[in-house]
């Protein structure tokens, strides 16, 4: 009786603790993305602005000299960085690209893949002024082309 109790046990845990999805891999970031983002940068520096970039990453996380990213203002950039799964179990990841006309540091500060892979959404952020501590966070959405 007490091993089927044990095992009963171990059967509720193993349940409670499982959530049916196995998370996502890095491999799953690879593929052309579109991403969205709207920004207010604190005055008296700023503004309303909003940008969107295609970005084209591999299986290794790298943001491909492929992409890149169009302002409000119609401006196109090539940009180039990484994208990294970094706890995969939630599929949470992290960017960070760079274009030659930008600060270094355009980051994706926490981005969740959805259960389909077809989408993502999170926080982000970029230098505006580098003799201040006030950085902009805004959200981003991307959709996978």
């Amino acid at each position: 009786m007490k091993f089927v109790r044990l095992g009963l046990a171990a059967a509720c845990w193993a349940a409670m603790t499982s959530t049916g999805f196995a998370g996502c891999l890095q491999s799953d970031l690879a593929g052309s993305w579109e991403l969205y983002f709207a920004s207010v940068v604190p005055n008296p520096y700023g503004g309303a602005n909003y940008s969107f970039c295609r970005m084209n990453v591999d299986a290794t996380g790298a943001i491909l000299d492929s992409s890149f990213c169009q302002t409000f203002q119609g401006r196109s950039e090539v940009i180039n960085g990484t994208m990294t799964m970094k706890v995969p179990h939630y599929c949470s990841f992290q960017f960070q690209f760079d274009s030659p006309n930008t600060v270094p540091g355009y980051k994706g500060l926490r981005g969740t893949l959805a259960k389909d892979f077809l989408s993502a959404a999170g926080i982000m952020t970029f230098p505006f002024n580098s003799s201040s501590k006030q950085k902009p966070i805004f959200m981003f959405t991307m959709v996978r082309l």
